[in-house]
């Protein structure tokens, strides 16, 4: 069993219905950066209890264990960048970072990462500007999680991350906030908005924003621009709400699901050059 966002959203379930205890007997064969974030975000919601159980299933998996440690260290605001040179201007091929503040992604450390991030794609076969493009989309994520997700002024604690192989990349963005719908609701434009699957398809679709003074804002505009023309995908959760967007340059298709409710927002992206774009299996 491969643990990736769409068998995350099944833990999910079997939590909600049965509890940790019963996670303990699940093993997981294979694993994603995606699917590591959301056990790492789950075991964050459901306590010390939850860790254990977590870890377990990830036994058959030593180098994803260590992953999801440190995952799930960012989860706790526990971080300690990139210092030495020899790292910072390398390409890795994946790469987790911590959002705390709209402060910390106007950092040269938050603009290294990304610079890594295009480096390592431009490595792995992307070519042209598709590389600063789809940076530029995981910038503009890191911004709305900054942004836009904080509770009561509580830490952010908010996950990037990204993993690139040959003419293939994901990425993952993940925090523990308020999710779009409450967010949007902010601005009247969209405080008639109900659901968190309607509130994620406006957001990433129309452009919907929390700011008061504006229509719409850039949403995940860059996001489209980026890959979703280029016959990627993106799936989005918040709340209970799941959405998926795929497309190309001339049309696109929104699909929306429910899910057991989950605190804050996750988006996935991912972009295969050369077939259907799928998360990218970690070595483990």
């Amino acid at each position: 069993m491969i643990l990736d966002s769409r068998n995350s959203e099944a833990l999910t379930r079997i939590i909600a219905e049965k509890g940790w205890e019963n996670v303990a007997s699940i093993s997981f064969s294979k694993a994603t950066l995606t699917g590591l974030v959301e056990l790492a975000r789950l075991t964050k919601l459901g306590g010390p209890e939850a860790l254990e159980p977590a870890k377990n299933c990830l036994r058959n998996l030593p180098g994803a264990v260590n992953w999801f440690n440190n995952i799930r260290g960012l989860f706790d605001g526990n971080f300690a960048p990139t210092n030495s040179s020899g790292k910072i201007y390398s390409a890795p091929k994946a790469e987790v970072w911590l959002i705390t503040s709209s402060t910390c992604i106007e950092t040269d450390s938050f603009l290294l990462f990304l610079q890594r991030f295009e480096r390592s794609l431009r490595n792995s076969g992307f070519k042209n500007r598709f590389p600063k493009l789809i940076s530029q989309g995981l910038l503009e994520i890191a911004d709305n999680i900054a942004r836009h997700s904080s509770v009561s002024g509580l830490p952010i604690n908010g996950v990037l991350g990204y993993h690139v192989e040959q003419e293939k990349m994901n990425y993952v963005a993940a925090d523990l906030g308020r999710g779009v719908l409450a967010s949007l609701q902010e601005n009247s434009k969209w405080a008639s908005l109900q659901d968190e699957s309607e509130a994620l398809i406006a957001a990433a679709r129309d452009g919907a924003t929390r700011i008061k003074a504006h229509d719409s804002g850039d949403g995940f505009r860059q996001i489209f621009q980026s890959f979703v023309d280029r016959e990627g995908t993106l799936l989005m959760r918040s709340g209970r709400g799941l959405a998926e967007i795929r497309g190309n340059a001339t049309s696109k298709i929104a699909e929306t699901g429910y899910s057991k409710a989950l605190e804050g927002l996750r988006v996935t992206a991912a972009c295969d050059l050369r077939k259907k774009s799928e998360e990218i299996l970690l070595c483990c």
